[in-house]
């Protein structure tokens, strides 16, 4: 409760106390025209009084949100002051018609209800300037609202087929993503005033040509639609920073997009594109090209005027061969490759002298270059999965790196310059056929991962990094179990002739959540060896969680191989990749969450109620082809942790 220098009160603060009604003083009059602000937000409310809005006439600012409101009473519209409204989160089906009496109302926050429309009358308001009805079951926008001087809107989430012909002129942000709309309207282009744009999660097959009068456009969403062109208009939005076009069906790009000289973010993932256009080595101030999972097989050699270029997404695509041109991006921070078809790295790759993130895991990589010494900054390395025999002796000149996956190669040996990164913490070789490891190993000061599983080692070193807390070195052929003065925290030695076997009764009992996406049926034979290779040690139960991800995501799992390639995901069939060991685990689920790349909230709630249950044991994943590099593989990972 506030008060005013009268000693009348002016804002009233009652969030959270499990209101299920008001109480009388704010029925009765007592606090007359001083009371300007009520908040009664996260409540039980199911109705507002209609005396409220006669009593407290002098309302500027009312927030309900979060209650189980499901009218709203006539006399709203005697609340003739109010400015800014706060309604979401309840269950209004409906508003009323006096809505539009709220001559000075400026902010209308509506989201999450179940409005299936908005009155006429809300043109009415002649002072609106932000208006917010995501998360409702709207089917269409009244014509009235073009007489708002709406500044922003946002309508995400609803059911709108259509847009009417006039929408607010004034308006500078545009929320309509995960709609149904099929086409906008030919008049689209009168909101020359529109800052930011979202259309993503339509189902948009073309745009207008008027497309390219929203010349003040710096932000534009178009994906998860259905495009399979874009006009030449496009280029002349000459003020946009970030477009995104990820998921569509897109199989070239116009040449009129070099126009767009300011563009900083450009994402063209999940689309058909073959080829990119000659004019995209105009974008000479964009930072960020997320290219994956197209059907790329060259990339044309005036990417190198990308002078700025910080990152570049490439994984999933058909490039057998990054070009040399590539080497010139002295800015780029990060470059992903990964499950290309790469056979070789550029010889001059040391001359990104900027790169800290490098992926090229899952390819047909036979070695890495000489030159990979000069890339001063690398802090990650990802090679896994790859036919790697040996690596280049540079790689000691690594100073910053802090994190290399060689997992699942056929390297026989490392170097020992390898010893000489001081600031490696993971070092993962698991899956490889290693006989013998350098004596340096504990001058790796700083590493506390270390992965030599499924090689052929008979003997380790006594000497271990200081800081190790854990060694996997199960499936090996340790005659002996090593001896060290420290032993690292998780220790795996199990499946080595020095190992005894456990019993039966005395298995730890392990949950296993797998990544979310299984990328194919060959990945999933992957995952039945990983099972084999683990059922002598542990009692595994297994909880397969399978759902799409839609949108352009930064990571190797996706259904559109699965798609393209004719075999649709069967979960009876991986039921049957990943049988259960035992009465009473976990069945497989399927989640047919839209836009998420991660289960919905109450799930995940139980799986990690059901992890913490069985938290008697722990299971690694494997890395490298596994897609360990993916946002899915760190998650089920850290929870199996």
């Amino acid at each position: 409760m506030e008060l005013d220098q009268d000693g009348r009160v002016f804002a009233l603060d009652a969030r959270g106390r499990g209101l299920r009604s008001l109480p009388d003083f704010l029925l009765d009059g007592r606090l007359g025209l001083s009371l300007r602000q009520l908040r009664l937000s996260r409540n039980a409310l199911d109705t507002l009084p209609p005396e409220l809005f006669t009593a407290a006439s002098g309302l500027i600012e009312l927030c309900a949100a979060d209650n189980e409101l499901g009218v709203l009473p006539d006399s709203l519209g005697e609340a003739r002051a109010l400015e800014v409204l706060g309604l979401a989160s309840n269950q209004l089906t409906a508003l009323p018609a006096s809505l539009g009496e709220l001559a000075a109302l400026r902010t209308l926050r509506l989201s999450d209800n179940a409005l299936t429309e908005l009155p006429a009358a809300i043109g009415g308001c002649g002072a609106l300037a932000e208006l917010s009805v995501a998360r409702n079951r709207l089917h269409a926008l009244p014509d009235a609202l073009a007489q708002c001087p709406l500044v922003a809107l946002n309508v995400s989430a609803n059911a709108l087929v259509w847009l009417p012909k006039a929408l607010p002129v004034s308006l500078r942000t545009l929320q309509l993503a995960d709609n149904r709309l099929t086409e906008l309207p030919t008049t689209f282009g009168d909101l020359r005033a529109l800052e930011t744009l979202n259309l993503s999660g339509n189902r948009l097959r073309a745009l207008p040509h008027s497309f390219g009068k929203l010349v003040a456009l710096v932000t534009l969403g178009l994906g998860a639609n259905r495009l399979q062109a874009l006009p030449a208009e496009l280029g002349g939005l000459g003020a946009l920073r970030t477009l995104q076009l990820g998921e569509n069906r897109l199989t070239e790009l116009p040449e009129s997009l070099g126009a767009c000289i300011a563009l900083e973010d450009l994402g063209l993932a999940q689309n058909a594109l073959c080829s990119l256009p000659d004019s995209l080595g105009k974008l000479t101030a964009l930072r960020a090209l997320v290219l994956a999972q197209a059907r790329l097989v060259r990339l044309p050699a005036d990417i190198a005027r990308l002078a700025t270029l910080q990152q570049l997404e490439l994984s999933g695509s058909k490039l057998e061969a990054l070009p040399p041109e590539v080497c010139g991006l002295r800015a780029l921070r990060s470059l992903r490759a990964s499950d290309c078809r790469l056979a070789a790295l550029p010889d001059a790759l040391g001359a990104l002298s900027a790169l800290q993130v490098l992926r090229v895991d899952g390819n047909a990589l036979g070695e890495l270059p000489d030159s990979l010494g000069g890339l001063c900054r690398l802090g990650e390395l990802w090679a896994g999965g790859n036919t790697l025999v040996a690596l280049p002796p540079s790689i000691g000149e690594l100073g910053e790196l802090a994190v290399l996956s060689l997992t699942s190669n056929r390297l026989v040996a490392l170097p020992v310059e390898l010893c000489a990164c001081a600031r490696l913490e993971r070092l993962l070789l698991d899956d490889n056929r290693l006989a013998s490891l350098p004596d340096g190993l504990h001058a790796l000061r700083a590493c506390v991962e270390l992965g030599l599983s499924a090689n052929l080692l008979h003997a380790v070193p006594h000497s271990l990094p200081p800081h190790l807390e854990i060694l996997r070195l199960n499936s090996n052929s340790l005659e002996e179990a090593p001896v060290w003065e420290r032993v690292p925290r998780e220790t795996f030695l199990f499946d080595n002739p020095c190992a005894a076997p456990r019993s039966a009764g005395r298995r730890p009992l392990v949950a296993v959540l797998l990544p979310g996406l299984v990328r194919s049926y060959a990945h999933g034979a992957h995952w039945r060896a990983f099972f084999a290779r683990y059922a002598e040690a542990y009692d595994l139960r297994a909880f397969l969680y399978v759902w799409p991800i839609r949108g352009a995501v930064a990571n190797n799992f996706s259904q559109e191989a699965d798609r393209a390639a004719g075999e649709p995901l069967d979960v009876h069939r991986l039921e049957e990749s990943y049988p259960v060991r035992r009465a009473g685990a976990l069945p497989l689920r399927r989640c047919l969450a839209r836009n998420k790349t991660h289960p919905p909230r109450r799930h995940r709630r139980a799986l990690s109620s059901s992890l913490l249950t069985w938290r008697s044991g722990c299971v690694r994943t494997p890395r490298g082809s596994t897609g360990a590099s993916t946002t899915n593989g760190r998650c089920w990972r850290a929870a199996t942790r």
